[in-house]
């Protein structure tokens, strides 16, 4: 079978569009190294999916699930967990 220069270059421009807009949502996803807070992470975010409190050996957890990307292909939506105070403790974009 012969494939065109037309097909390579309509399977390339797939491919740069599908990395493009995967790089996209997940530029919407990863928190600056500035955002330390709950509330910073609040103006930053998108509103998560879900959001609740978490008791872990006597400690209270804010978890927040963020909605992931339509393009990316993520194991998992991104998940942020802060203290009781509301420090960002550690987070994962998947």
């Amino acid at each position: 079978m012969i494939v065109t220069r037309a097909c390579w270059i309509s399977i390339l421009v797939l491919m740069g569009g599908w990395l493009a807009a995967a790089t996209i949502d997940l530029s919407r996803v990863v928190l600056p190294d500035s955002v330390t807070t709950l509330a910073e992470a609040a103006n930053k975010l998108p509103p998560p999916i879900h959001l609740s409190v978490v008791e872990r050996s006597g400690s209270n957890f804010v978890v927040w699930i963020g909605s992931g990307g339509l393009w990316a292909i993520p194991s998992g939506p991104p998940c942020y967990v802060f203290d009781s105070k509301g420090k960002l403790l550690i987070w994962t974009w998947q």
